[in-house]
């Protein structure tokens, strides 16, 4: 493929940057550790390469040929992103068993996905600038897709294992209990632009 090294810069940029994934990386990395929080990672991962897949293979054309679905992906998506954002403000803390409750899982990581906004754009963007109609679409979707894949999991891991260092830093369970909330309000932020489209 022609614009394999842009593409992985752009994978790479785009996975490893601020937004909800990272966020939701860093929170589970500082209540429950980098190795409770691998199948989260992978979730985040495999989910958004399979989404720029499955938006490749032709679901953007679904939805533009149905509006109506994206309405629905919006409200549930923003509503999804409201759940989590509560449940990481509201993450119970008790003294030295703090962060004991269960960690986002696998499948959590997955559906993440078709709540972010930034998944969205950067998966359409993904698709629409390095693919091209013809025969040879399917291989070049799965290509991005595998790429989006292998960058993401170093990138979006970085933020897991900073949320670990920060678990070390943070004994007292108070500290611990403003950075839930800060990463909670933050997250709750990143629902605004899904929640101005919707009409």
């Amino acid at each position: 493929m022609d614009h394999f090294y842009s593409i992985t810069l752009f994978a790479v940029a785009s996975a490893i940057s601020p937004g909800p994934n990272t966020l939701l990386a860093l929170s589970s990395g500082a209540n429950v550790g980098a190795l409770k929080s691998l199948p989260l990672l992978l979730g985040i991962t495999f989910g958004f390469a399979l989404m720029v897949l499955l938006m490749g293979l032709g679901m953007s054309h679904i939805l533009i040929t149905f509006p109506g679905l994206i309405y629905i992906v919006k409200v549930t998506g923003a509503l999804y992103l409201i759940y989590l954002a509560w449940m990481i403000a509201s993450n119970p803390l008790t003294g030295s068993h703090r962060a004991q409750s269960k960690p986002p899982g696998f499948l959590t990581g997955i559906l993440f996905q078709w709540s972010n906004a930034k998944a969205w754009a950067v998966s359409l963007s993904a698709v629409t600038t390095f693919t091209s109609a013809g025969d040879h679409t399917v291989s070049q979707t799965a290509i991005v897709a595998s790429i989006f894949l292998l960058a993401g999991i170093p990138c979006v891991g970085m933020w897991v294992l900073f949320g670990s260092m920060l678990r070390a830093r943070l004994m007292p369970s108070l500290h611990l209990r403003r950075l839930n909330l800060v990463l909670g309000l933050m997250l709750l932020i990143s629902v605004t632009p899904v929640l101005m489209e919707i009409e």
